[in-house]
């Protein structure tokens, strides 16, 4: 059951939420209204007490930013747009009673709508972005310990915006879909390998956008969801093949997905390809994947 909580100091949305090593939640950015409205704001979460406080303020106001728990246990605010151009800045968060944000190294690309993956060896991959209408190839790496990023040794094969990335058993980084310059969503996907420093095409997949990509416990990766397509794909790093699955009867995209205890995948709410929001659980709107 669901039962509620404190409110939020500030009404928002698309902004991001992040667990601290505390247990307290980082709530950072976001739109404060529609048309975007780009905010500074940022807040705390404490699960003991159900309530939320307000923290230290960003440099800039974001949207489209990411926000990645670092192993030593601050939070790296990169990218977005402040409503009228893309942001080369990032920040670093500090939890605690001499806290706050501070900045550190620029970007080499301003962006919005990238990607950011904690890599296992603690430097986080930025992919992708949009800058004003066109579709970003570049990439990044920013180390904790310098507080710089720098370039990977080669771009991505595909310039793209808002498509997924998920870290995969090998440490390899699947990146999937998207949309292109033109807005289109993208029928590609590919993969960066760090050892190397490049990225390399797969198998070709659907079209997708906005599309979830879950990685499931026997190390292959679920794309659900998207405008152009109804059924589900598996990308299995083993062979570094797609293969289709069962279709879901309600197509569906913006949703949800999340990986149980017991293996199986969680696919929650999202929006129908006729525009309609979807219903919830207790209507028979979810489905679990095995």
């Amino acid at each position: 059951t669901w039962t509620l909580t404190g409110p939020m100091t500030t009404a928002r949305f698309y902004h991001t939420a992040t667990l601290l090593p505390n247990g307290f939640v980082l709530v950072a950015g976001g739109s404060i209204s529609y048309p975007l409205t780009p905010t500074e704001s940022a807040e705390i979460y404490s699960p003991a007490d159900g309530i939320f406080v307000s923290t230290d303020s960003m440099s800039v106001a974001r949207v489209g930013h990411t926000a990645t728990l670092l192993p030593n246990g601050k939070v790296l605010v990169a990218g977005g747009t402040n409503g009228t151009s893309e942001q080369f800045s990032a920040e670093l968060y500090t939890y605690g009673l001499f806290g706050g944000f501070s900045t550190t190294g620029n970007m080499g690309a301003a962006r919005a709508y990238h990607t950011a993956t904690l890599l296992p060896n603690g430097q986080v991959l930025l992919a992708g972005g949009q800058k004003d209408t066109v579709a970003l190839k570049v990439s990044q790496l920013y180390d904790p310990a310098t507080g710089q990023f720098t370039a990977t040794t080669g771009p991505m094969q595909a310039g793209r915006y808002k498509h997924t990335a998920t870290l995969l058993p090998n440490g390899k980084v699947l990146v999937a879909g998207g949309l292109n310059s033109a807005g289109n969503p993208i029928a590609s996907a590919e993969i960066y390998n760090p050892a190397t420093g490049t990225w390399g095409s797969t198998d070709p997949m659907a079209a997708r956008w906005p599309h979830s990509a879950t990685l499931l416990r026997n190390g292959k990766v679920l794309i659900e969801g998207g405008l152009t397509t109804t059924y589900p794909q598996l990308y299995d790093p083993v062979t570094g093949t797609w293969s289709n699955t069962g279709a879901r009867q309600t197509p569906h995209l913006g949703h949800r997905a999340t990986v149980l205890p017991s293996g199986k995948g969680l696919v929650v709410g999202g929006e129908g390809t006729g525009g309609g929001v979807l219903a919830s659980y207790y209507t028979g709107r979810n489905t679990l994947w095995v």
